[in-house]
């Protein structure tokens, strides 16, 4: 069993104890527990958390809106980031061990591909110069962050106006199109074409899984071909770019076939346990030890389906 260290001043840090039990608790369970990895980036799914820590749904779900921005929690890949986990437990004196920084990249290769959580965490850990091999473009369907109650009544100095507009619906799309697409130049021609095209959500979705595979194309990734082209945004959106067919790099290929496999393995690994859990005894000694590694099997499985999603 591993240990792991846990900052034992925590308990006194004015921010901690302002947290409710419930919170208290679940900090240092998302910090210790044995599904956690060295970068504290990790799959766990909420039945998980509720199953060892015997919270209910509620009482996990407060808890995790109040540790946000401290934990950040993916609901759609039961993905977990405690933020300073890394900092606190490896970064004590300038010299991190180069065995840690290469559990940590190891770590990073086992999340969605592309997660922005992965972004953000390269940009907080500069420092580890770690190197990740794709495009980082996915905003998590996660917790958001804590909002005032109060609703405010104040109505400025009378010196600016009504203030600045409220982004439209199709604006809003284009920022995250904006957000996506890797080369961002001519942004004023590319919103006057986005605005000619009106695209609805759904057209945007194709669009962004379209920019997804392009990426990582022989064509735009420029690690695997040196006639790079990838045409401004105004130009792509203009000759219809997402309903182009992009070649995938023998990289993705080999990504994409060895994923296949590991869906296959673990889905016949939870089918089995599964199988083992209905001729067994719910008191048995090992039936929750049977039952977590279905579930474990099951939740990797739907990981590795997202990111053949996003490679195909």
């Amino acid at each position: 069993m591993a240990i792991v260290d846990f900052e034992t001043g925590m308990w006194g840090k004015p921010w901690f104890q302002e947290l409710s039990p419930t919170a208290k608790l679940l900090f240092p369970y998302l910090w210790t527990n044995t599904h956690k990895n060295v970068a504290c980036i990790y799959t766990i799914s909420l039945k998980t958390i509720k199953d060892e820590t015997g919270l209910n749904d509620k009482q996990v779900t407060e808890a995790l809106r109040s540790l946000y921005p401290k934990v950040k929690y993916d609901k759609e890949f039961h993905l977990v980031w405690v933020v300073n986990h890394v900092k606190r437990s490896y970064m004590r004196t300038e010299n991190i061990s180069p065995k840690i920084v290469a559990a940590i990249k190891k770590n990073l290769l086992t999340v969605p591909e592309g997660h922005s959580y992965i972004g953000e965490f390269l940009n907080k850990y500069k420092v580890l110069g770690i190197e990740y091999p794709y495009p980082i473009d996915r905003v998590p369907e996660g917790y958001p962050y804590p909002s005032s109650s109060g609703k405010g009544s104040g109505k400025g100095n009378g010196k600016g106006g009504a203030g600045e507009k409220p982004r439209s619906e199709l604006m809003k799309r284009f920022d995250r199109f904006w957000q996506a697409y890797p080369e961002k130049k001519s942004k004023g021609q590319a919103e006057k074409v986005w605005k000619q095209i009106a695209p609805s959500e759904q057209l945007l979705e194709t669009m962004l899984s379209t920019i997804r595979r392009a990426k990582t194309s022989v064509k735009w990734n420029p690690d695997k071909n040196s006639e790079t082209f990838i045409p401004h945004p105004s130009t792509w959106l203009n000759a219809r770019g997402w309903e182009d067919v992009y070649t995938p790099s023998p990289e993705i290929q080999r990504q994409f076939n060895e994923h296949k496999v590991a869906i296959t393995k673990h889905r016949k690994d939870a089918k089995d346990g599964r199988q083992t859990l209905e001729g067994m005894a719910e008191d048995h000694p090992r039936y929750p030890e049977i039952k977590e590694r279905a579930e474990r099997h099951e939740a990797q499985a739907i990981v590795l389906e997202r990111h053949l999603e996003a490679l195909v």
